[in-house]
């Protein structure tokens, strides 16, 4: 495996070094280290090294998260928590259960709002004084407001925002009800899909990261947000993989002059959402007409009813694009996606679990009465237990996120008294792979397997009666050791759906075709690639860390 670059070559790959530059770089540098030092507190918790102080650990931090939390592991080894500094800004992180539990609880000390207002302002875009609203609504994403630390001067309720954005995602997306419904939309759309693929006929030449990254994307994003969203722009798909390269990016607001493309790759995603917007009319709800389910212009609810809420309060239409865009068309695609290209390249890639998994999918399909086809019951398929289990282990090992929180008011925590403002994460990156919690003899937590979450259990056949063994899925960690939709009241409230979303494409395609791996290639022009697929380490992070190969099959529609 390659080294890590230096600083300096780090350094000189995003940044031109001028004189001038590294004249007002060491100048401000230099200020930074005395004011924080000045203002450092005694009960600090141990420190991250930094080869070049309040400079490097930062740069790393936002362009190289791999190496960084690397470091970071080696020294969580050593102690329950670890502080560094991004900027001006005291950063900690933390990986025990009780951290991270504590990191999940609602708590006057501890509050998820201030990433979120990062990711308004800088991956959404939106106008400086929208922002404000949600800075200044502290009444919380619940129906009961929090006593408010921002009162209005004349004494009404402040306006709340961040309980009618809850509100509109926990109704649309996380009830099992209208969960179902966007579920059975996406298995259309997908199936439709597929349908291009003639039967009994061999196709030669597929690649599973390719094809999933155009066909997937095109069924979720025509679920979510109707077909014009394609219509209008359509090389949306180029667009937006092209976005999700540098999304993390974003988050921190790096200044144009660092971080230049990736600020251009966000207007053009946004002018996608933008353009959708600016012809799309909202059905009438005077008149009693409005449709409540999935409809062509708007797809489904929760697309409707986020943009009409943003709309309606008179956010600026930048504030508009960016929440469609981040949301709804990038939230839909962005994790998912990759997870299932991860799921499939397991399953494909040993042939005994392919077979066992095509079994196991038969057992969740139905006879739709009205055509008297298959179909697939999602209730069953979701419940399958050895899918789940390559489901949750997919998840496990390729989910990086770090959960963020702000500390609002000074909190012990680890025995070290966290400073106000500062900002707490949990590295799913470390914490999904920690030996002691998911390790077995024979299958480390560094690999993939299988049947990491099933435990066999005896039962008895209704119509035998007879005793047989058979495979249960089982979550017997802690909440606190696996988090890939983050915790708390800030839980990503679309993970139902992306469940099944991710679910039914596998159980979809293992069913539908007979397939045959054939090869690893390289992404960039699609040649042998002399090893199988890792985490792509530009994207750990980030949230789903797509693999840095594709897969090369063929297939054979078989119905």
């Amino acid at each position: 495996m390659a080294s890590s670059p230096s600083p300096i070559e780090l350094l000189e790959r995003y940044v031109t070094l001028t004189p001038f530059n590294i004249s007002l770089a060491v100048a401000g540098f230099v200020f930074l280290f005395a004011f924080i030092s000045a203002n450092s507190n005694r009960n600090h918790a141990p420190a991250l090294k930094d080869p070049i102080p309040y400079v490097w650990n930062a740069f790393q931090y936002m362009t190289d998260q791999s190496a960084f939390l690397n470091r970071v592991r080696d020294t969580l080894r050593r102690h329950p928590i670890v502080s560094f500094h991004v900027g001006p800004m005291k950063f900690y992180m933390v990986k025990s259960p009780k951290s991270i539990q504590a990191l999940f609880k609602t708590s006057p000390s501890i509050s998820s709002d201030k990433f979120m207002h990062m990711v308004f302002e800088n991956m959404m875009n939106f106008a400086p004084h929208d922002v404000d609203r949600f800075v200044q609504d502290t009444t919380g994403r619940l129906a009961t407001p929090l006593p408010t630390s921002n009162p209005r001067p004349d004494g009404k309720e402040p306006k709340r925002y961040w309980a009618p954005y809850h509100r509109i995602l926990h109704d649309n997306l996380f009830r099992a009800s209208e969960t179902n419904k966007l579920g059975i939309t996406y298995q259309r759309l997908f199936e439709d899909q597929l349908a291009r693929f003639k039967i009994g006929e061999w196709t030669e030449d597929i690649k599973i990261r390719e094809f999933l990254y155009r066909d997937m994307f095109t069924a979720a994003t025509t679920a979510f947000c109707g077909p014009r969203m394609l219509e209008l722009t359509p090389d949306l798909i180029d667009v937006f993989w092209r976005h999700h390269e540098i999304a993390a990016s974003l988050v921190y607001g790096l200044p144009k002059w660092l971080n230049k493309r990736a600020l251009d790759l966000r207007a053009q995603f946004h002018a996608a959402t933008r353009r959708f917007l600016e012809g799309a009319e909202f059905p009438d709800t005077e008149t009693g007409t409005e449709e409540k389910g999935w409809d062509e212009v708007w797809g489904s609810p929760a697309n409707r009813e986020l943009c009409r809420f943003f709309k309606k309060e008179g956010f600026e239409m930048r504030s508009q694009a960016g929440v469609m865009a981040v949301t709804n068309v990038f939230g839909s695609n962005a994790n998912s996606i990759p997870i299932a290209v991860w799921m499939m390249m397991h399953v494909v890639h040993d042939p005994a679990l392919l077979a066992q998994i095509r079994e196991e999918v038969e057992s969740a399909f139905v006879i739709d009465p009205a055509t008297g086809g298959k179909t697939l019951d999602i209730q069953n398929m979701v419940a399958l237990p050895l899918l789940q289990s390559v489901y949750t282990e997919s998840l496990r090992m390729h989910m990086s996120i770090n959960v963020t929180r702000q500390v609002l008011e000074p909190v012990m925590m680890e025995g070290y008294l966290l400073e106000k403002g500062a900002i707490i994460q949990g590295p799913a990156e470390i914490v999904h792979y920690e030996e002691d919690t998911w390790g077995e003899e024979g299958h480390p937590a560094c690999e993939f397997w299988a049947e990491r979450h099933i435990k066999y259990i005896e039962e008895v056949d209704e119509k035998t009666g007879e005793k047989k063994t058979v495979k249960q899925f089982t979550m017997s960690r802690r909440a606190a050791d696996l988090f890939p939709y983050g915790g708390g009241v800030s839980m990503c409230p679309g993970r139902f759906f992306a469940k099944q979303e991710m679910m039914m494409t596998v159980a979809l395609l293992v069913s539908r075709f007979d397939i045959e791996f054939i090869e690893w290639t390289n992404l960039e022009d699609g040649s042998k690639s002399d090893r199988p697929a890792q985490n792509h380490a530009k994207f750990i992070g980030g949230a789903a860390v797509p693999p840095d190969r594709d897969m090369r099959v063929r297939w054979k529609r078989l119905w």
